[in-house]
């Protein structure tokens, strides 16, 4: 291979390690930070917290543009470009909040909380404020810096995680959940601007301009993935708790989103290495085909590999987990957090198949991936839900993501050359034979004897294990190889692909 391939590899590789390492000490800060306020707040503030947020991403029109993904699929970066982007996002931020106004006016006269408005304009207000900097966010995102602002978003969140915590403390109910969004927007502006001006600083001497013909077709790319992405993170993703907050009840919705939250950390991690690292690799390789094939399959073999343990843990240890973590009062959790378990197994491998499609500009297929989901969610989820309450609701889920699982699937190996059997086969092989022996552990007589945390320390350690072990068995020279392929291409100055 070029040795801009080498480079291109190993600016890759670095990224992802990189963001990796960083969202995961940002998780483990929130997830402290979480612990605190979970045992501070009711299960009710943090459903009207949810419904707030479903409204608030339903509401946003930032995303529905899709301007940052047109944006960095430009070949060149100069004024024209950012002053067309900053116009049309601030154009977007505004809409958005007053959109916001007149939804929180209506809400309450409808009959929901006023915590839920007050959530709703909150959360608005902390997303208009980023758009201050997004021409900035969007450069740096665009020449992979993305460790830097991963760096600033940690420092942004560790801070306003301790004045939230400081809230909780005094009494302040949902006012100490709001305050982490807008703290970390307002931090954010300055980390960003001094990010940009180490990094690209010629984006400060470039003349930003506004132009018509660009600001067309920015449009023109951009709403096919923002909307399709809109479809996915409005609908896709919180519809649930819509269901759950107006036809269930806000401290059931309270309940089903601790849960969720962390059934989605495996969700989280995984998916932002695909979404932040696999976006930008497979756009830059989209017409090679050889290398676009490597970047596929290695994407899916580092799901796979760190997805399945980690699905491994919840699903078995739900129930230690939920009390270890939340304590005795938030044990109805763990039912839910089993099968939500699953839903975020999946939806890695979910955003492989969107991600490749907005990078290689595939905009029907990127539309029909996210369409399919939303209309599935919602004509499935809506009469269970009325029928079975919460139950109905995650029957619907489950529905849905196999669904998208299926359709992601599809679309993938039709634009790669890639065994279905020889890409999920090891890993399932594995990960069935560590669900089998969780089984069996689980149903020896001393088990629920055992203290909850001695349980998820077994599950920890048998589970991943157990997977690790029988996977190495059957991919030995290949799990050596990818290794050293990794090793390589994060500090090797010499070619690697």
């Amino acid at each position: 291979m070029t040795s801009n391939s080498s480079t291109l590899a190993r600016i890759a590789v670095r990224s992802t390690v990189w963001v990796s390492l960083g969202t995961y000490l940002n998780q483990i800060i929130g997830f402290v930070a979480t612990l605190v306020m979970t045992r501070l707040l009711s299960r009710e503030i943090f459903g009207f917290f949810a419904l707030g947020l479903f409204w608030s991403t339903l509401l946003n029109l930032r995303p529905k543009t899709g301007l940052n993904y047109a944006a960095i699929q430009r070949p060149k970066t100069d004024g024209e470009l950012l002053g067309t982007f900053y116009v049309l996002d601030l154009a977007a931020a505004a809409g958005s909040f007053v959109l916001s106004v007149i939804a929180a006016y209506v809400l309450l006269k409808i009959g929901y909380q006023h915590e839920v408005s007050a959530a709703l304009i909150a959360l608005m207000s902390a997303e208009s404020i980023a758009a201050l900097v997004s021409p900035l966010s969007m450069v740096l995102e665009k020449e992979l810096q993305l460790s830097r602002l991963t760096l600033v978003s940690l420092g942004s969140a560790l801070l306003a995680y301790i004045v939230a915590i400081a809230l909780a403390l005094s009494g302040a109910g949902i006012a100490s959940l709001l305050a982490i969004n807008t703290l970390v927007s307002i931090l954010s502006l300055g980390g960003v601007v001094w990010v940009c001006r180490r990094r690209y600083p010629q984006a400060f001497t470039m003349r930003w301009r506004f132009d018509r013909d660009l600001a067309r077709r920015l449009l023109r790319g951009g709403l096919p993935t923002g909307l399709s992405l809109s479809a996915l993170t409005s609908i896709v993703t919180q519809y649930d708790n819509f269901l759950i907050g107006t036809f269930v009840g806000a401290g059931t919705l309270g309940l089903y989103d601790r849960a969720y939250r962390i059934a989605h950390w495996p969700n989280l991690l995984l998916t932002m290495i695909v979404a932040r690292i696999g976006f930008l690799t497979f756009a830059r390789v989209q017409d090679d085909l050889p290398r676009l094939t490597h970047a596929v399959r290695l994407s899916m073999w580092i799901l796979l590999t760190l997805g399945i343990p980690m699905a491994l843990v919840l699903y078995f240890g739900a129930p230690d987990i939920v009390e270890i973590l939340y304590g005795a009062r938030w044990s109805e959790s763990a039912s839910f957090l089993k099968y939500l378990t699953i839903y975020s197994l999946a939806w890695p491998f979910v955003n492989v198949g969107l991600w490749l499609s907005v990078a290689k500009a595939h905009g029907r297929a990127t539309m029909m991936l996210t369409g399919a989901q939303a209309v599935a969610m919602i004509v499935i989820s809506t009469p269970l839900t009325l029928w079975l309450g919460v139950g109905g609701t995650i029957l619907g889920v489950m529905i849905t993501m196999a669904l998208a699982f299926g359709l992601s699937c599809y679309y993938v190996f039709r634009q790669v050359p890639l065994s279905l059997r020889e890409t999920f086969g090891p890993s399932l092989t594995a990960g069935a034979i560590a669900s089998v022996l969780l089984f069996c552990i689980g149903q020896t007589a001393s088990w629920n004897s055992l203290a909850p945390a001695v349980r998820l320390f077994v599950v920890c350690m048998a589970g991943p294990g157990s997977f690790l072990l029988a996977l190495f068995a059957m991919r030995r020279t290949e799990i050596i190889e990818r290794a050293a392929y990794l090793r390589r291409a994060l500090h090797s100055n010499q070619p690697t692909v």
